[in-house]
């Protein structure tokens, strides 16, 4: 998927065609972010698991995709996606990144984050007190961050939980209950601490500590049984920052905003007028 020009380079563009305080409005100060690996999760026919950008010298794909079917209707909305992976839930079904080498992805020690599309489709299923593993790292390790879709007093939230210890991050509100929409969740480690953002707003914190690797794995979280995820997931990647320097309003998906559009249809408006 070709992705859109970057907002500073559209900026640069822009520059001269419109007053500087509109440019502020449209296009804010972007974090210093990279985009380390980045999966469209179903573009690619040959390799549906495989990355599409990887800029710290490996490949990164993963390893496994068993029980993980690729569908084109009904797409996430991010701009040029049409295909997304669904996984049904079954023990061990969905896509994972276990091994060594090149069958990991590096993580550093802070400043770093994971996000992607996510669309529950039998939460309704999940009883109450019981849970459904979303998203996994560190798989069968003690201390392994995984985000779960957990049943709590008969209403389903996305939560996360460190693995054989409970309770690590639990918002629990408005702003969490796992609905039948697309979805966008992150965990971002920024200056020691844990962040979880639905939709791009933070819901909970905690600098406790999390035993992390490059085990990345969607729709299950290895060693909890059958208790995997039945859904779908979309446009995954993982980025790094500079300290104290990620937005969650610029840096985290759905991305490019609508105002990208807007400037970039004024653009085109511009030149037509020339």
């Amino acid at each position: 998927m070709k992705r859109p020009a970057s907002p500073s380079t559209i900026t640069r563009t822009l520059t001269g065609l419109l007053p500087a305080g509109l440019l502020a409005v449209l296009f804010p100060a972007q974090a210093a972010i990279t985009i380390q690996s980045y999966w469209q999760l179903g573009e690619n026919p040959s390799n549906r698991g495989a990355d599409t950008v990887s800029v710290d010298g490996e490949l990164n794909p993963f390893n496994n995709t068993a029980g993980t079917t690729w569908n084109t209707t009904s797409a996430s909305g991010v701009n040029g996606s049409t295909t997304y992976a669904s996984t049904s839930g079954t023990n061990f079904q969905g896509i994972w990144m276990f091994g060594s080498g090149s069958n990991n992805q590096t993580i550093p020690s802070d400043n770093w984050g994971v996000q992607f599309m996510v669309r529950s489709t039998a939460h309704g299923s999940i009883g109450t007190g019981d849970f459904r593993a979303v998203f996994g790292m560190a798989e069968g390790v003690s201390g392994g961050l995984v985000i779960e879709a957990a049943n709590v007093g008969g209403t389903v939230y996305w939560d996360v939980n460190r693995q054989a210890t409970a309770n690590f991050i639990i918002p629990r509100n408005a702003s969490t209950v796992v609905t039948s929409d697309w979805t966008s969740l992150a965990l971002v480690k920024n200056a020691g601490t844990i962040e979880f953002y639905v939709d791009r707003q933070l819901v909970g914190s905690n600098s406790g500590a999390v035993n992390i690797s490059g085990l990345l794995a969607f729709g299950l979280q290895q060693n909890v049984g059958t208790k995997g995820f039945q859904g779908d997931f979309d446009e995954a990647s993982f980025f790094t920052f500079d300290a104290g320097q990620f937005n969650s309003a610029t840096d985290l998906i759905p991305e490019p905003s609508s105002a990208l559009f807007g400037a970039l249809g004024l653009l085109f408006m511009l030149r037509r007028r020339r």
